[in-house]
């Protein structure tokens, strides 16, 4: 059985009180679970690894944040609102499948950002340059007076910038395929 995506419109998803799992602690998914304490919400950590093989990424993580490693726990998957996917998590585990059990909605950590995000996206994705496309649009922004926040594949999470952002600001986005697969309403302004 397919998870199911979360369809809530851009600005309809309400995180305060709901308790949110996220698969994957690694720096998107302490990113993401960092932001949903923000926004007021009960954020869970569940990795596969054990903990000693994400540690640098885990010590960023909130103190709010529950978290387990060396496995996935079905309770703790069933008693979610929503389902939060790191990149790199495959789509095939047995997590992802108890959630769709429970039609708990899954969404990538992009997806995520987006669907808070205020500043206008720019989306670069591709096989080859995709850093160096990324990181040669966000100088030329700021070189022609313009905030830029160069985040996503390039190894700083969007999820963790992008509750600080304003209209004025522009996000260069990274993307990776694998982040792609996890997105429903992503909509770049530039893609």
């Amino acid at each position: 059985r397919e998870f199911m995506p979360l369809t809530a419109m851009y600005s309809g998803i309400e995180l305060k009180n709901k308790k949110v799992t996220i698969l994957g602690a690694a720096r998107s998914g302490v990113a993401a679970a960092n932001m949903v304490v923000r926004l007021g919400g009960t954020a869970k950590l569940s990795e596969f690894k054990h903990e000693l093989a994400v540690q640098n990424d885990a010590r960023e993580l909130h103190p709010d944040v529950a978290k387990e490693f060396g496995g996935h726990t079905r309770s703790l998957i069933e008693d979610s609102d929503y389902i939060i996917l790191s990149p790199g998590v495959r789509k095939d585990i047995a997590p992802l499948q108890w959630a769709a059990a429970k039609n708990i909605p899954v969404i990538g950590e992009i997806e995520l950002g987006f669907l808070f995000c205020q500043a206008p996206i720019i989306a670069v994705t591709g096989s080859n340059g995709k850093t160096t496309v990324s990181t040669l649009i966000a100088e030329v922004l700021k070189k022609a007076g313009r905030p830029a926040c160069l985040c996503g594949n390039i190894g700083r999470p969007f999820t963790n910038f992008v509750l600080d952002l304003t209209e004025k600001d522009f996000v260069v986005l990274e993307i990776s395929s694998f982040q792609l697969e996890s997105t429903y309403q992503f909509r770049p302004h530039i893609g």
